[in-house]
């Protein structure tokens, strides 16, 4: 290749013109439009890309973008500018985050070309993948970068909730620790239910269940997609009752538990296996919110019986 040379505007110029098959050639007409979703906020991820000119030096952009705040979904996109010449690459990859640095199924991030003086896409997409610490997402006209949301390793985390009354309504847990959640997914792998009950001695009915139907748990109606449910006369045992000032546990877990490890050792009270995790979606679109449920359906005195719910789950984003 000859050494550049210096032309007018101080410009430095190639003698080799650009290979036709070398980029999608773009005008100042066009934009980067940029979208992220995700469980994290505060994550600022860098973006750059490469515009070359017949003649000229590529010239190299970056920009600093943050990740739309926790929990939203289909946020605000950014828009990028783009000059004349040839996109031969965008990159993107994750610069710094005030919350701790993303994992795989926390934030998700969609790249398109879009002509500015459209709302639409140009319906070309060429980055869709999730940000993770250390892996760069690249696209070049030979190899875009488009991974499914919903499917490979999620975020494996827990979810605790505090002791609360029972109440006669029950306690209702959001996978995501939140409501509202929209366009995400999650497995729930394990369920751990510490129950302690007053000094009021009755048959409590404990119903279990995990739903992703349209549901109104305070109206006491189960709803239309009830995945998976546990009641005291079937999986916890027939006119069983529970004494005064006791603590009982009940878990439904995927995972392997030891025989010697049940019962006394670790203060279960029962035990039951999954052998698939229960699925979940949130779609506001279908009714979807998904929800765990405990409720004590005789009602002995929900006020002053307390319950503690753990979670463990995988959790994707859907990008709606």
């Amino acid at each position: 290749m000859s050494d550049p040379v210096t032309v007018d505007k101080q410009l430095p110029v190639l003698l080799e013109p650009l290979p036709k098959n070398r980029g999608v050639y773009v005008t100042n007409q066009f934009v980067l439009q940029v979208k992220t979703w995700g469980t994290l906020s505060g994550v600022t991820f860098r973006v750059n890309w490469r515009v070359e000119r017949a003649g000229i030096l590529p010239k190299i952009d970056t920009h600093l973008l943050t990740a739309d705040s926790a929990k939203t979904i289909g946020g605000s996109p950014k828009y990028l500018p783009l000059g004349n010449g040839y996109l031969t690459i965008v990159s993107v990859s994750v610069s710094t985050s005030a919350t701790g640095l993303p994992q795989r199924g926390q934030t998700f991030i969609e790249v398109n070309l879009q002509d500015k003086q459209s709302a639409e896409s140009l319906g070309l997409k060429l980055i869709s993948g999730y940000l993770v610490w250390g892996r760069d997402l690249e696209w070049t006209p030979d190899n875009p970068f488009d991974e499914d949301p919903s499917s490979g390793p999620g975020y494996v985390h827990s979810v605790h909730t505090a002791s609360q009354a029972l109440a006669a309504s029950g306690v209702v847990v959001w996978p995501s620790g939140g409501t509202g959640v929209d366009g995400a997914r999650w497995k729930i792998k394990h369920i751990l239910v510490k129950l302690v009950t007053s000094a009021t001695v009755g048959n409590r009915t404990i119903l279990l269940y995990a739903t992703d139907g349209a549901n109104n748990p305070s109206s006491g109606a189960e709803g239309s997609n009830v995945l998976i449910e546990w009641v005291n006369s079937a999986t916890f045992g027939t006119g069983r009752t529970v004494a005064a000032s006791t603590t009982e546990r009940y878990m439904v877990t995927t995972f392997a538990v030891p025989a010697t490890e049940q019962g006394a050792n670790l203060g279960i009270t029962l035990l039951t296996a999954m052998s698939q995790p229960i699925d979940m979606f949130a779609n506001a679109n279908f009714g979807l919110f998904p929800v765990v449920w405990i409720q004590d359906t005789a009602h002995i005195d929900s006020a002053a019986d307390a319950v503690v719910i753990d979670l463990v789950l995988e959790e994707w984003i859907v990008p709606q």
